[in-house]
């Protein structure tokens, strides 16, 4: 209120002060008008009586996240529009107040929102779809269940509904139930074979799978089940995504022999990896690691040679120089097993100057081939 009076008192001397010439008055009282709006506009809105539209705020301990500081601030009007709204439109703000909750960290009060929304309009396609994958985002047993449920009852409605077949397969590898899971995935990649969503779901339910089970019946049941439809030459996925989910499916249980010490089965699925997979590099990576654990030295500096070849071949999908950097890395590491110093020291080098990152790691395998050729040169 002082700052309020002072500026008040300021204005009307200077308004005062203008004289009686009549263009200093008129120019005094213009620059006056744009400095009294300037600083007034402030005060007089900091002082308007706001009860009549006075929000309703979301609770109170809905924390500021930082993390969040670019997403869109919740509407302070968002409760009172949830209570006004029809059952459509309510559902829809309730998904939107779920989001907020969720990324203030309050996952329980998101869950409650995402759930009351899709109850609200369980057939929505945009309802069902946003709810449900809310409520898995916390991967809680008690959200797969409901979500299970809820995908059921949607499917029945809505039968082509692959989005549905997708998230109910999210929610039974949540609770274990690969073998069902893996029939609703497999479902669904067969209607969109090249949604990279559903093959990234795939790919990492069947390493969970070889973590935790290592049930062969499993990774049968989906290797069959894709190469029905995806294992043709032509099919687009084979373009779009250098893991083809049924060379993925075979690094997946590749790792479970690897569990188990059968050498000789891994490297047979790294094998066919390779021979099904538009972008072999990788699956050639993995194998020439299997070979090194088997002592297979040669036949690893092959596979890593044919991965340094296929680099600029496969560019759009690599990192260039930090992809060649470890491949050298990890073929002079076979070139040392070998006793091929010089060879070693040449891919070591090389990788140096590709990826001076890793200065330190790689000059230590320098220091060390040297030492050990020259130990084998006094020998």
């Amino acid at each position: 209120m002082k700052r309020q009076e002072t500026l008040i008192r300021a204005f009307v001397a200077l308004m005062i002060a203008g004289g009686n010439d009549l263009k200093t008055s008129v120019l005094m009282r213009y620059f006056l008008t744009i400095i009294a709006v300037a600083l007034f506009a402030p005060v007089v809105l900091s002082q308007t009586d706001g009860s009549t539209f006075q929000p309703i705020s979301l609770p109170s301990n809905f924390p500021e996240n930082k993390r969040f500081s670019r997403a869109p601030k919740p509407d302070p009007y968002l409760n009172e529009k949830i209570a006004k709204a029809g059952w459509l439109r309510k559902a829809h703000l309730l998904l939107e107040r779920s989001r907020h909750f969720k990324e203030a960290g309050m996952g329980e009060s998101s869950w409650r929102d995402a759930n009351t929304a899709v109850s609200l309009a369980p057939y929505d396609v945009k309802v069902f779809t946003t709810g449900a994958d809310l409520m898995l985002q916390d991967r809680t047993e008690q959200a797969a269940e409901r979500v299970i449920a809820l995908a059921d009852a949607f499917i029945a409605e809505h039968p082509t509904s692959v989005a549905a077949y997708h998230l109910r397969s999210v929610a039974r590898s949540i609770k274990k139930d690969y073998v069902k899971a893996i029939a609703d995935i497999t479902h669904a990649i067969d209607a969109e074979p090249i949604n990279l969503n559903y093959l990234n779901h795939l790919s990492s339910m069947l390493h969970s799978i070889a973590r935790e089970t290592g049930s062969l019946g499993l990774f049968q049941l989906a290797i069959e089940r894709l190469e029905n439809n995806l294992s043709a030459e032509t099919h687009p996925v084979r373009r779009i995504w250098k893991k083809h989910p049924v060379a993925s499916a075979y690094l997946a249980r590749s790792e479970y022999f690897k569990r188990i010490g059968d050498r000789v089965t891994q490297i047979a699925d790294l094998t066919k990896a390779i021979e099904v997979s538009s972008d072999p590099r990788f699956y050639l990576e993995m194998r020439a690691l299997a070979y090194k654990g088997s002592v297979r030295y040669v036949d690893a500096i092959s596979d890593l040679t044919k991965a340094l070849d296929g680099l600029d071949k496969q560019s759009r999908y690599s990192r260039g120089h930090l992809d060649e950097a470890r491949i050298r890395v990890n073929r002079g590491d076979n070139y040392v097993l070998l006793e091929s110093f010089d060879k070693a020291l040449e891919d070591y080098e090389i990788a140096l100057k590709l990826d001076p990152r890793a200065k330190k790691y790689i000059e230590s395998k320098i220091i060390a081939a040297k030492q050990n050729r020259e130990n084998k040169l006094r020998q």
